[in-house]
């Protein structure tokens, strides 16, 4: 999280673009927690969420995070997907149907995730009844492909492969990893 991509650490860079597509940013931190924080931007819309159970892999951060949701519908997206793009975050947030049930548990599909060359990718969104099945779920559960399936999950066409484009270590920071 805190390689440089462009001069700038990946998850000021990944918190930055979500903070141009939304109102409100959850950071969840585990490993080396206290630099990652040092290195999100300084806008009171960012929260941080500490996850204690990171080495039990994304599921239990996905789990943290959902914790401190209070909207109804919200993103989910690894930090090290620097290349994303405030238009990547319309676009899917823009699948949401304007006629929505009342009732979330009537929504047929509760997650929507774009799709580039008919691979999937982030951000993916989640409505908020969600978050009581993914609280309840063991932190190592997952993947959260899986975890999603029962609740509907719709599909975006983009036109970009940053979706799913993650930098995965310093060593490769130039290079990407799907």
């Amino acid at each position: 999280m805190l390689a440089e991509v462009d001069g700038v650490p990946m998850v000021r860079r990944s918190a930055a673009t979500a903070l141009e597509a939304c109102d409100r940013v959850v950071v969840v931190v585990g490993h080396d927690a206290g630099r990652v924080r040092a290195a999100l931007p300084d806008d009171p819309r960012v929260t941080v969420a500490m996850n204690d159970e990171y080495a039990l892999g994304m599921f239990a951060s996905i789990r943290a995070g959902a914790a401190q949701v209070a909207t109804e519908w919200f993103f989910i997206v690894p930090g090290d997907l620097p290349r994303l793009t405030v238009g990547l975050y319309r676009a899917v947030a823009a699948a949401v149907p304007d006629d929505r049930a009342p009732i979330a548990a009537q929504l047929p599909v509760r997650a929507f995730v774009p799709v580039f060359q008919g691979r999937r990718g982030h951000p993916v969104l989640v409505h908020a009844s969600v978050i009581p099945a993914l609280l309840a779920a063991p932190p190592d559960s997952g993947p959260m492909r899986d975890f999603l399936r029962p609740f509907g999950v719709g599909k975006v066409e983009v036109d970009s492969p940053s979706i799913y484009e993650d930098i995965d270590s310093p060593a490769r920071s130039g290079g990407t990893h799907g």
